[in-house]
């Protein structure tokens, strides 16, 4: 997924201006560890220990469980308990508790207002009946009587009446985070207004400018390295297109947060300044 465009594995490109992801996001620490499966998760033991390794409880979706499951709120939260009872019983000496292994009873999956469905002692439905089971069940998890009142208020005006959508910012939210893009693609164009900055995560870039009428490659950039930084620190239009030669990760810095890191951290300023007074005579 870049910016701009969504990437199929088969190297077709659709167009796109908004993207959602709803995806299952493992935390990265845990995908990175030797034992992760290829999935992202930890191979754990009834004790919801991880294999191999020493002094460590996983629970939630990154614990690999033998027993095909969904992912519950209530579950992943008996589980936390559990992994926490565990770890107090392994300091104190104590016995650990297992985690049940039978399949659970009663489960739901909500998608929407009044979409959802469910499975409750081997019978599988759906719609109103599975849409009360599944705000009950949330209503479980919340803790407070207070906070379950509210919750529940809110929810029976939602019966009678729509949603009140409200702009809480209408200002354009700044463009602040990690971003990627494929081999071939233009993070910046000369003569374009700056922006943001961008810092180099992964991959290589080749830096452009236009000289009678065609593109000439005045140097390469790789992963530690940034760009885009002139037009901003100048106040004045892009003087080079950065292209991607490899698929990229980056981390694009808006042009307010830029300046404000420049202005407070004077050495980052002071290098920043240096660095673009040496690419300057290039342009």
């Amino acid at each position: 997924m870049t910016p701009h465009e969504i990437v199929l594995r088969s190297g077709v490109r659709i167009p796109c201006r908004t993207v959602v992801g709803a995806l299952v996001d493992r935390p990265r620490v845990v995908s990175t560890l030797p034992r992760a499966r290829s999935d992202g998760r930890l191979a754990v033991d009834e004790f919801l220990r991880a294999e191999g390794l020493e002094g460590v409880v996983v629970a939630g979706d990154c614990a690999a469980l033998q027993e095909p499951t969904p992912p519950l709120i209530r579950r992943d939260i008996n589980m936390g308990r559990m992994a926490a009872y565990n770890v107090l019983a392994a300091l104190r000496g104590y016995s650990p508790f297992p985690w049940p292994r039978k399949k659970p009873l009663v489960y739901v999956a909500a998608m929407g207002r009044s979409v959802t469905v469910g499975y409750c002692l081997g019978l599988r439905f759906g719609g109103i009946p599975a849409w009360v089971l599944s705000r009950l069940s949330c209503l479980l998890t919340l803790p407070g009587l207070e906070r379950n009142v509210r919750v529940l208020l809110d929810w029976m005006l939602d019966i009678p009446f729509r949603n009140d959508i409200v702009v809480l910012a209408p200002q354009r939210t700044p463009k602040l985070g990690r971003a990627h893009y494929e081999a071939g693609d233009e993070i910046i164009r000369q003569g374009e207004k700056g922006e943001c900055a961008y810092l180099l995560l992964a991959g290589e870039v080749e830096v452009l400018t236009w000289a009678d009428g065609r593109s000439v490659r005045v140097a390469t950039l790789k992963a530690g390295e940034c760009f885009g930084e002139i037009a901003l620190l100048s106040n004045t239009l892009r003087t080079k297109t950065v292209k991607c030669l490899t698929p990229v990760d980056v981390v694009a810095i808006h042009r307010d947060h830029f300046m404000l890191l420049t202005e407070g951290y004077r050495k980052l300023g002071d290098a920043l300044k240096t660095g673009m007074n040496e690419r300057m005579p290039t342009t």
